[in-house]
């Protein structure tokens, strides 16, 4: 008889078939699981080979900016990290961290499976994962390798490698670490770093207060640290006060007084942490010709030594220098100044960008744009020589280029009305008629070639209408640091050097990875003009507008100032050193009628200058290999060889030894009693009206008794055989500023008279 199939009900079918698949599907996740896990741990253990290394570079160096001397100007770090050591934290400050993030520290492997079950358990309930289970070392972990993604695989990767740091460092190694590493908000990165920026304190001076609340703020730093949100941080504060007093780590006292405590706030924040207060216009400097010159290199990571030019204690002194002359000038509306100090291989010693970095960042001496005035006027002289325009004791016209509204133009200061002037006349008093002259004889074009080509000058040096022909008297604005690179052609006898406050960067292992050399350009304008220009300028300093410069030996330069009054300027050089001085007013009113380049710039290129020859080395001239040298490339207008002077100068144009080159040219006739004189009695200015664009005024004039420049002849051959000097006609002797009659006369070197004229003296 055959046995009846017992007959399964469906619910119970089902059942079977349910439980069947939830197995299958269950091994099939925890296969997956493994799987994965599998995956993870090997991608893990190929991570954890670079954990020393991240290591090393939490601890590493920031990058620095220092002097020649080797003094820190600047700290340069994209987080701002302060270095400390666990013996230096207090056990109060250490149990504050240990109470807010993870209470059985010491207690655990590296994982609180406890708290990691609470935080899973609250994951499959929400879907994600959103808080809870981290220890320290986990935090440790995801900071150094992780990330901060809120993901299943990155708390699995957090897992294995808390411990694997477990394994590798002790527990007081990795509350180290962690200290140095945590981010408190306000770019305040580590413990130290925190202290500073929230309470403007040493770690070991934190109190208990204090410390429960930087405990909690670690997280959410960015909205919960005492500067974002105080009443926030304070609440937390209590509430981490409250856990330290449940697990014994401090008495009742300690935590009403806590409780009670609101903790006083500087709010210091990153930007202002790293202000620096050495040298600012020159470190600002810096970092715009590093993003300039090496893009490349981003010192924010850290480890890069900058070694500058910057000589500290002679940038301290022109600071004070320029402070001191514009406080002394304010009251006659001298409201700022700069200064740019260069050695003869173009080493920047020193730069005064303003006179209060805290209330104006803005560089005047390397971004500000202001007007030369008449310390243009040695570009517009040398190209008219190079081009054969002029020659050298030639005589100018002095009379009025146009008429502008029924008024001459330009107008000259002082009593300069004469017909003609020489050359060296017309620099040394900074007569303007005669340079503009010049400036249209040599043709406009040509002179802004030469100024960008063969001195340098990178600012635009014309406007909508053209070139201007008050180009010739400075109008125009360039930088001070660019001046710098123009006068280094006059000292340089032809060649040119740029600036550069860099001499070598040093990378994250100190090994040299940029040799900041100096860029030279030889030859850019030819030796004749160059030396011939010097005795020009040195006649600047002996008999013209610049004489308070004779405090300085064998110093040279040219003045410069405004029409409207706002900009003063002296561009100077000695043999060693170029510097650029600059007065103005930035607030668009006129400076007062005894504010000049030679009365007021001039002041403390005198005193700094000085200063520099007193207590700095002079440079060593510096070897062709020290240099990155070019040859000038030269303006499109050729230069014409210089004045013939030897026997083969045959032709009716050529100079004649014997046959004046001005005829009856009349020197201005000074009555020194017309002219003011200070209590210091020097010279003031004597200009009448309103002066013309960039017109320098003229000071009394007289011969000083000094020795003369090295270069007193101006007209100084290339070959060195001979050299033409004016003369007067009546004695023979170097001409003055009052001799009648002067010749242009050529002398075999080292023959020429060396005296002055004795008959026409001032008052004479």
């Amino acid at each position: 008889m055959r046995k009846q199939n017992r007959v399964v009900k469906p619910w119970v079918r089902f059942l079977k078939r349910t439980l069947a698949v939830v197995v299958l599907l269950g091994l099939t996740v925890i296969a997956v699981l493994f799987g994965a896990l599998i995956v993870i741990t090997k991608n893990v253990r190929s991570e954890i080979g670079t954990l020393e290394d991240k290591l090393v570079v939490n601890e590493n160096r920031p990058s620095v900016i220092v002097s020649s001397d080797g003094t820190e100007l600047l700290r340069l770090v994209s987080e701002y990290r302060k270095p400390f050591q666990l013996e230096d934290v207090p056990p109060h400050v250490i149990n504050a961290f240990i109470a807010a993030e993870d209470r059985r520290f010491y207690q655990h492997e590296g994982v609180d499976y406890i708290g990691l079950g609470r935080a899973l358990v609250l994951a499959a309930r929400e879907g994600k994962v959103s808080q809870g289970g981290s220890t320290i070392t986990m935090q440790l972990a995801k900071q150094l390798l992780t990330g901060s993604d809120r993901t299943f695989d990155r708390k699995l990767k957090d897992i294995i490698l808390a411990n694997e740091l477990e394994s590798l460092k002790t527990k007081d190694q990795i509350m180290e670490l962690y200290l140095k590493q945590v981010y408190f908000g306000e770019g305040a990165f580590g413990l130290a770093s925190a202290a500073e920026v929230f309470f403007k304190k040493h770690v070991k001076d934190l109190t208990i207060a204090e410390a429960a609340m930087l405990a909690r703020c670690v997280r959410r730093p960015t909205f919960e640290n005492p500067v974002a949100r105080y009443p926030r941080a304070f609440a937390n504060k209590n509430v981490v006060l409250g856990i330290m007093k449940e697990e014994g780590m401090i008495n009742e006292g300690e935590f009403q007084r806590g409780r009670a405590e609101r903790p006083k706030i500087y709010g210091q924040t990153f930007r202002k942490s790293l202000q620096n207060s050495i040298a600012p216009y020159f470190v600002d400097y810096v970092l715009s010709e590093l993003k300039e010159s090496y893009p490349e290199l981003d010192l924010k990571t850290g480890g890069y030594r900058i070694e500058t030019t910057l000589n500290l204690k002679l940038q301290q002194f022109a600071e004070a220098s320029v402070r001191g002359v514009v406080k002394d000038f304010r009251r006659q509306g001298v409201t700022n100044g700069a200064f740019v100090l260069m050695d003869r291989n173009g080493h920047l010693l020193a730069i005064v960008g303003g006179q209060d970095y805290s209330k104006s960042q803005f560089n005047i001496a390397t971004i500000g744009m202001r007007q030369p005035g008449s310390s243009f006027k040695p570009i517009v002289y040398s190209a008219a020589l190079a081009t054969g325009s002029v020659r050298p004791g030639q005589s100018i016209s002095n009379q009025p280029v146009k008429v502008i509204d029924g008024r001459p133009w330009p107008k000259n200061s002082g009593r300069f009305n004469g017909p003609s002037y020489s050359i060296d006349t017309s620099i040394a008093m900074s007569i303007n008629r005669p340079a503009v002259h010049t400036f249209l004889d040599a043709g406009k074009q040509n002179v802004v070639q030469y100024a960008q080509d063969v001195f340098g000058l990178k600012s635009p040096l014309q406007d909508r209408g053209g070139i201007p022909d008050s180009l010739a008297l400075g109008a125009m604005p360039v930088k001070p640091v660019e001046m710098a690179e123009v006068y280094s052609v006059f000292m340089l006898g032809g060649d040119r050097v740029h600036p550069t406050p860099i001499r070598r960067i040093l990378g994250p292992n100190q090994e040299v990875i940029k040799e900041d050399r100096p860029l030279k350009f030889e030859r850019v304008l030819p030796t004749w003009v160059a030396e011939t220009m010097d005795g020009y300028l040195g006649q600047v300093v002996n008999n013209g507008t610049a004489r308070a410069a004779m405090a300085v030996p064998d110093s040279r330069g040219k003045t410069g100032t405004t029409n409207s009054n706002k900009d003063a300027w002296f561009c100077g050089y000695t043999p060693d050193y170029v510097g650029i001085a600059w007065v103005g007013n930035l607030r668009g009113k006129a400076m007062g009628a005894k504010v000049f380049g030679g009365t007021v710039a001039i002041r403390f290129w005198v005193e700094i200058v000085n200063h520099a020859r007193a207590t700095v080395k002079p440079p060593d001239k510096l070897p062709p290999s020290d240099f990155t040298v070019t040859t000038g490339p030269g303006p499109t207008v050729k230069s014409v060889p210089p004045p013939a002077t030897g026997p083969e100068a045959t032709k009716a144009e050529d100079f004649d030894p014997d046959v004046p080159t001005v005829t009856e040219s009349r020197r201005p006739e000074i009555n020194p009693s017309d002219v003011p004189v200070d209590l210091d009695g020097n010279a003031d200015a004597v200009p009448t009206g309103d002066l013309d664009p960039t017109e320098e005024p003229t000071p009394r004039a007289r011969v000083p008794d000094r020795p003369k420049p090295r270069s007193s002849a101006p007209n100084r051959t290339q070959t060195d055989t001979y050299v033409e000097i004016e003369v007067c006609a009546d004695t023979g002797e170097r001409a003055s500023l009052y001799c009648p009659n002067t010749v242009t006369r050529r002398f075999p070197t080292g023959k020429a008279p060396r005296s002055i004229c004795h008959e026409h003296r001032r008052g004479g």
